[in-house]
């Protein structure tokens, strides 16, 4: 892992368990940086999302080796942040990662500026893009002034990609965020999502089930393998 990595992670295991069945997610290491966009490419049930939810602490792991994130304000501990359930990761997250969802996840009483502006509102981050050259490179100078609901599914992923990067986050994080549009339209969105964290210099990490996605995006994977374990599965992944 090198000295630019926005993220460096090792040695993280998470167990979900449900009546007789366990699911076990083990990381034996992962880096993120700006220069190096990747992917966690698998079908359903593999535990993309789990890593996704941990990554974003979401769901705090069972055991961590080392968890650090590297920002312009200095290196955070994220591992000692998770050991102590502390109230820092929700501004750590807010203020240095953006999350893309599958669905958008927009608020429907507000419009698209609105929504694009809102974290950088919560965290009080002054060193956010303008908006209007945000929305013009994604496309969406149009819908600024809209809400959700007039807006078509391309349109809502493109706004929720806006608010992923209005406030300057050092990490983004997308989960399967084509899935909900048609072929010729993911592979638009998937390449211009690419065009702006490279322009932005954001690490990325884009969790998918669809290898068309990671060749049009240029992602490089990890290496996800699953196994069956005594009580259930088990899933290791490396990268």
């Amino acid at each position: 892992m090198g000295a630019a990595s926005s993220l460096e992670l090792r040695e993280l295991k998470f167990r979900r368990a449900q009546s007789n069945w366990t699911f076990d997610l083990i990381v034996e290491a992962l880096a993120l940086d700006p220069e190096r966009p990747r992917a966690v490419l698998g079908s359903s049930g593999c535990g993309k999302s789990t890593l996704l939810d941990l990554l974003s602490f979401s769901l705090y792991p069972d055991k961590v080796g080392s968890f650090l994130l590297h920002t312009p304000d200095g290196q955070l501990d994220i591992a000692a942040l998770l050991a102590r359930k502390s109230e820092d990761l929700a501004f750590v997250r807010g203020r240095y990662m953006g999350y893309v969802l599958q669905q958008g996840g927009l608020l429907p009483f507000m419009t698209a500026r609105e929504n694009i502006r809102l974290p950088a509102e919560l965290f009080s981050v002054e060193e956010s893009h303008d908006i209007d050259e945000l929305a013009a490179t994604l496309g969406i100078e149009s819908c600024l002034d809209k809400r959700p609901t007039s807006l078509s599914v391309g349109e809502r992923q493109r706004v929720s990609i806006a608010r992923a990067l209005f406030h300057r986050p050092h990490i983004l994080i997308a989960d399967e965020p084509t899935a909900s549009i048609d072929a010729s339209n993911a592979t638009q969105l998937a390449e211009l999502l690419l065009t702006v964290v490279q322009r932005y210099k954001v690490a990325l990490l884009v969790a998918t089930h669809d290898q068309s996605i990671v060749s049009a995006m240029q992602l490089e994977p990890l290496t996800l393998e699953t196994r069956a374990g005594e009580t259930g599965s088990v899933t290791t992944i490396k990268g």
